[in-house]
């Protein structure tokens, strides 16, 4: 299993067009997706429900960690369009109780191993994120990862979004945008894309 090794950016609304442009300059032309993301959360579990635009498959994610933490091991499950059953079964077992929808247009940029993100996420808001994906039977360790990440940061331009920051940012958006995850109606929120 891999271990992503992330760091993000909040990004004001006025200031998405040009640091897309700054990063087509830099990485040439993006790869340009649409999803519906569903961000899940429990007293102390999270995870996501994710629909590329087009797509016959759903991916969900179950979160490990803290949201802000830099490294973590985040495994997929995917599911079929036809087979939401299967989905909810698994958040019926489990604690998590809060759900927030939204619309999300990325635009993907890579960089060696390096993937950096620039993403409109509805009400959630504007982020940069730069990522590795870290093998675990690959030498290279998770701090020298961290190092990476931040270099590209830094060769970017954004200043590093901390992770007391995002999660505070994240309780904000559950706090204000949320509903209750027994409220979820998977068939609906998945076909908006």
């Amino acid at each position: 299993m891999a271990l992503e090794v992330e760091q993000r950016s909040h990004i004001e609304d006025d200031k998405v067009e040009q640091i897309l442009k700054t990063l087509t300059e830099k990485f040439g032309e993006p790869e340009r997706s649409v999803y519906v993301t569903i961000l899940l959360k429990g007293k102390t579990a999270h995870g996501r429900i994710r629909r590329k635009a087009g797509s016959e498959k759903i991916v969900y994610t179950q979160k490990s960690g803290e949201s802000g933490h830099v490294g973590r091991e985040e495994p997929n499950e995917e599911y079929g369009v036809d087979n939401l059953e299967g989905i909810k079964k698994k958040l019926a077992g489990s604690e998590l109780d809060k759900a927030l929808s939204f619309v999300t247009e990325r635009f993907t940029f890579k960089h060696e191993d390096i993937s950096v993100e620039l993403s409109r996420h509805g009400v959630f808001g504007n982020f940069l994120e730069v990522e590795v994906l870290l093998d675990k039977e690959d030498g290279e360790s998770q701090n020298e990862a961290v190092g990476r990440v931040n270099q590209m940061m830094n060769t970017l331009g954004v200043q590093v979004m901390s992770g007391e920051e995002y999660q505070a940012h994240m309780d904000l958006m559950f706090a204000t945008h949320s509903f209750a995850i027994s409220d979820l109606e998977l068939d609906t929120e998945l076909t908006r894309v």
